[in-house]
Order: C-alpha cells, then structure tokens, then sequence
C-alpha cells in the first residue's frame, strides 16, 4: 500500500453544505422508497398466506427478506438522523407504525410453517392406531412450541423497537430542553445588552451635560480672573502704593476678607499665605480648553439640530408596483435601496415585497407568501425578474406604447410635450445599454413611425433638417438628434408668451369687452323697456339642446360624447342641426362658420370625431361625388337636411 493510499485513509472527509443537503435529500428519498416496498411485500404476504398450499420456501424467503428490509430501513434513518442532528418526527412515526406490522407478520409466517410441518409427516396409507396418536401428540407440541416461539421473538422484537423508540425521545426531549435552555440564555444576554446600551446612552448625556458645565464654569472663572487683574493694574499705578508690600497686603486683604492696619504683625501660629509680585505689563491669560470645549458645544448643537431636522422630513417608500414593465426598473432601483440596503433579514424582505407590489405582478407570485423558507424570497425576486424584468418584455413595452401613441393635433402642445418627454426616456435607456432592442428606434423607419403621430408643421421642419443633413454629412439623423429637436419644438409650443392658447385668450378677452360695451350703450338707449324685453337683449346663455343644461354647448356636453357616433347622427339630423357647427338654421354645405375638431385639427365639431373614418382616394371621391349628385337630383325638396354628408 502507498503513502497516498495511507494518506486518504486516514484523512476525516468533510462534506460541504450543499454535499450535505444533496445526502439527505438522498437518504429520505430512499427511506420512503423502501418503506413502500416492505409495505407492498407486507400486502403480497398476508395474500400468500391466506392460500391454502402453503408454500415454506417461499414463506421463509418472505421472511427473511422483510427482516433484511426492516433492518435496511432503520439504517437509513440513522445516518439521517446523524445528519440532520435530531430526529426527524415523520420517519420516526413511519418506523413505530411499521414496527409491529412487521412482528406480526413474521409471528403469523413461523405459525403458518409450524401447523403445516405436521402435516406433512402423516401418512395417507392406513396406518396402526397407536402410532397415529403419537404423530398427533408429537405434531401438537411442536405446534405449540413454534407458537410460543414465535410469541417470544415477537415480543423481543417490540421490545428493542420500543427500547429504542424511548431513546429516541429521550434524546429529542434532551435536545428540546437544551434548545429551551440557549434561546432564554440569549434572550438574558439580549435583555442586559439592552440594559448596558441604555446605560451608556445616559452616561454619554450626563458626560456631555458636565463638559457644558465645566465650560460655563471655566468662562465665569475667566472673566473673574480678567476682573481682578484689572483691578491690581490700578492699584499698581496708583501713587498711593507704590510700595510692593502694601500691594501684596491690599490683595491678600482683598482675597481673604482680613480686615487690619498695615504695622500689625501676623500671629506667630499663623503664616502668611505665599504670594508673589504681580507684574502689569503680563497679558490677559485667555484658556486654550474653553474655546475647544465651545467648539465641541457648538458641533453638538449643530449636530442635534441636523438630527431633528431629518426626523421631520417625510420617511421614503418605493412605489407600489402594479405590473407594468416601464415602471419595473425604476421600482426595482427604489425597493432594492430604500428595503434591501438596510439591512432586514431574509425572512421578513417578503412581507415589505408583498407591501409594494399589486395587481398582476402580486396574483404572478402570490403563492410563494404561503411559504415559510428563507427562499421563498429569492424565488420570489426572480419570478418578477423573469415576468417584467426581462429586457425583451421591456423592450416591447416601450414600443407598443409609442405603436399605439395618439395623433398629435395642431393645436396640441401638452401632447407634443408627454411624446418628447417619453422619447427622452426611451432614449436614456438606450444610453444605459440595459435593453439593447430598443436601438431599433436609430433606425429610419422607426423614426418616420413616429412623424406619423406628430402634428404636419413640425412634420415640415423635421424633413428640412433630414434633408439637410443628408446633403452636409450623407448620413440620416440618429434617435438622438430627433429626440433633441422634438424637445425643442415641444419647449417653443408650450413656452407661454408664444403658445396659441394665449394668444386666444388675449383675442376672447378683446371680444367680451366689445361685447360688453356694446351691451350697456344697448341697456342705456332701452331703459323704458319691460324685464322681460330687457332679458332677451341681454347676453344670451350657452344651453346645451342635448342634456338642456347651461353654461356648455352641445360640443362640448359629456353626456353626448358617450354616445355612438350613429346615436349622435341620429339626434343632429332629428333636431335640424348642421353638422359642421352643430346650430340650427342651415345645412352643412352652406354653414358659414365650421367647428375646428380638437384632434384632428379638421373642420367639424369634436364630438363627432370619428376615429375609424377613413379618406377614400382620389377616384373614389370623384365616384362619390358623381353618386351624390345623382341622388340629389333624384331626390324631392322636401328637406335639405337629410342629404348632408359629413366626413372626418
């Protein structure tokens, strides 16, 4: 044998973490594995048995298997048991139920091979009669001695299953007490760190409050120091005393109240306290320590105020996600450093997940909140992931929405401003290069998509640079650039000195003067006039015909807008109305002043815009028109209004 042999035979293997988890999902697989096969040779048994050829061979094989099995079986929960470090309750249930199944299995196949032995030594010949009794005795005794037999190896048998059965709980019930015993030891340690740390938070504040103290104390100590030096500096230059004797007598007296004439001599118990010339030309001694120690002050005030000040802001939350995938990075980036970064554990990040999100992103990972692993977590991240964080699913979502944009009208600067504002983000995540599908936007088809939904003008200026453009570098616009002008354009429509609807409001504001002053020189020449006369002069009203409610017109009532556009037909020609200004009194062709729609930018009212209106081409509008005609002449002259035609 080599010395590498002897090496690895001696060297204690280790497994690893995920080796032990692998061994154990292994051995429980096999546990229940063999547990439904001695329960199936248990069923094929008692079938055998109940046969009346009773088969020895195969009974003693039988046995002798359901022991080998059995004793497989409790093997393997042993060395599980050995790895989990305590007993697992469900094998341990599985092995006591199963335990005297398989005692009274082997008792009833010795009982079954016992009653037939005798059986086999009677002779079918005649016989004489003494020697049949004593086969009969014979035979009965053996009978019973294998029953008795098979009792005793029974009753061992539930004897060492129930020795160990009681070992078994005796050590779970040692663990139980032991685990009891740590969790109150740590949450003693737990209690008392708390304690300590609450103690030295006090401390900390006292400490500080006595260096506040000690400040207050040592400027007051200061300024009477200043005081006094004041003072000897007068009594020194003072011609009075000019002797240094009498100075010093003078501040001793001063200092320790004694009250005496000046030849008086000391007692000779008493010494005269040592002192020393004073010198006035010394600068005032100002302490290093009280400025430091103000400057500590003034860190911790200014450090406290800070502290309240961000006590009082407003506590961040990240958004509620509810499933759309534009919204899934900025929520993620939200989640992941207002929850994640803070340091909450594993186990309780799924009830701030659960808090945070909604609608079909909560019903995609609802069933994980039924678990109680640390894992569900994890799994749960990377459903969502999966779902709405997929860059092909974000990338699509960007681009169905700019698919299905509206039309900008004419006369629409908020719409101009929310596409420049979403192009603007569809163009920062093509910088990131997170999504790179959204590059496709660079592309020139892609962009003339885009034209399709903006107004015609800026249509015009944006061919102007591309043409322009062209013929400079031969190249196409980027995404980029486009995004740049459409910002441009966007700033300049919605600038407010310049915008249209200023420019209305100013033209309104005009009128409903004028009006107004037509209307009093109007009441002023009428005032012998009645009320009644007088109200039908005065200013008419807006009363919608529809809902005949006021202060709206027909075009603008609600309740006329939710209906159908055939609805809408329908009551205009009932009522008589026109359907380019929607008032009574004339038809369409001869309406002298079109309602402009809002979105379309086209002349008839907005509440009878239609979306799925298509523009016949050129020879289809020359047949229709030729069709029209021909019904017009057809036609009787009874009404000039149920012949109108209206187009979007």
């Amino acid at each position: 044998m080599s010395v590498k042999d002897v090496r690895r035979s001696t060297r204690t293997r280790k497994l690893t973490e995920k080796a032990m988890e692998n061994r154990e999902e292994d051995l429980e697989g096999r546990f229940y594995s063999e547990h439904l096969d001695i329960l199936t040779i248990l069923n094929d048994t008692d079938k055998l048995l109940s046969l009346v050829p009773i088969n020895d061979d195969e009974l003693s094989l039988r046995k002798s298997d359901i022991s080998a099995r059995f004793d497989s079986l409790q093997r393997v929960a042993d060395e599980l048991e050995e790895i989990q470090g305590e007993t697992n309750k469900d094998i341990a249930k599985h092995l006591n139920e199963l335990s005297p199944i398989i005692v009274d299995m082997i008792s009833k196949i010795v009982t079954a091979v016992s009653r037939k032995e005798p059986s086999v030594t009677k002779e079918p010949s005649f016989s004489k009669k003494s020697t049949a009794s004593k086969i009969s005795k014979t035979s009965t005794i053996s009978s019973k001695k294998a029953v008795v037999a098979a009792e005793t190896a029974a009753l061992h048998e539930k004897l060492a299953a129930q020795r160990r059965q009681n070992e078994r709980q005796s050590e779970l019930e040692r663990l139980e007490m032991d685990e009891d015993a740590r969790r109150k030891e740590a949450s003693f340690k737990m209690k008392q760190l708390r304690r300590e740390i609450e103690e030295e938070r006090l401390q900390g504040q006292l400490k500080a409050q006595e260096a506040m103290m000690r400040a207050y104390e040592q400027e007051e100590d200061d300024g009477a120091s200043s005081v006094t030096m004041r003072s000897s500096r007068q009594l020194i230059r003072s011609p009075e005393h000019v002797n240094g004797a009498t100075i010093v007598k003078e501040i001793n007296s001063q200092e320790y109240g004694i009250s005496r004439a000046d030849d008086d001599p000391l007692p000779s118990d008493q010494k005269s306290p040592k002192t020393k010339a004073l010198n006035p030309e010394t600068p005032v001694f100002h302490p290093v320590c009280s400025s430091n120690m103000a400057q500590q002050n003034d860190g911790l005030i200014e450090a406290l105020a800070r502290t309240m000040t961000l006590s009082r802001l407003p506590i961040p939350e990240p958004p509620i996600f509810m499933g759309d995938p534009l919204q899934y990075p900025d929520w993620l980036s939200a989640f992941t450093t207002l929850i994640e970064c803070r340091g909450i554990p594993v186990g309780e990040r799924i009830h701030y997940l659960r808090r945070y999100i909604g609608g079909p992103a909560r019903d995609a990972v609802s069933g994980f909140f039924l678990l109680r692993s640390e894992k569900a977590y994890e799994q749960t991240r990377r459903v969502l992931e999966e779902r709405f964080g997929n860059p092909f699913t974000i990338s699509e979502a960007f681009r169905s929405k700019l698919d299905t944009w509206p039309r900008i009208g004419n006369k629409d600067p908020k719409g101009l401003q929310k596409l420049s504002d979403f192009l603007q983000q569809c163009l920062i995540i093509i910088a990131s290069s997170e999504i790179k599908d959204l590059d496709i936007l660079n592309d020139m088809r892609e962009m003339s998509k885009i034209c399709t939904r903006l107004p015609d003008w800026i249509v015009h200026r944006w061919n102007r640079i591309v043409a322009k453009l062209k013929k400079g570098s031969g190249r196409y616009p980027s995404f980029e650039d486009f995004v740049s002008f459409l910002a441009e354009e966007a700033d300049v429509a919605n600038d407010p000195h310049v915008t249209y609807e200023a420019t209305k409001t100013g033209q309104d504001r005009d009128q409903h003067i004028q009006i107004q002053d037509e209307n009093e020189e109007a009441a002023s020449r009428q005032q012998r006039i009645t009320f009644s006369t007088a109200g039908k002069t005065s200013t008419t009203q807006k009363t919608c015909i529809f809902c005949e409610r006021q202060y709206h017109e027909l075009d603008e009532c609600s309740e006329f807008s939710r209906k159908s556009m055939e609805q809408k037909r329908e009551f205009v020609k009932k009522g008589g109305l026109c359907f380019g200004c929607l008032c009574r009194g004339h038809i369409s062709k001869e309406c002298p002043k079109r309602s402009e729609c809002k979105i379309c930018s086209k002349c008839h009212p907005t509440s009878l815009h239609d979306e799925t209106f298509k523009e016949p081409t050129s020879e289809g509008k020359h047949d229709k028109q030729e069709t029209q005609s021909t019904n017009l002449r057809e036609k009787t002259s009874i009404s000039g209004r149920d012949g109108d035609t209206y187009n979007t």
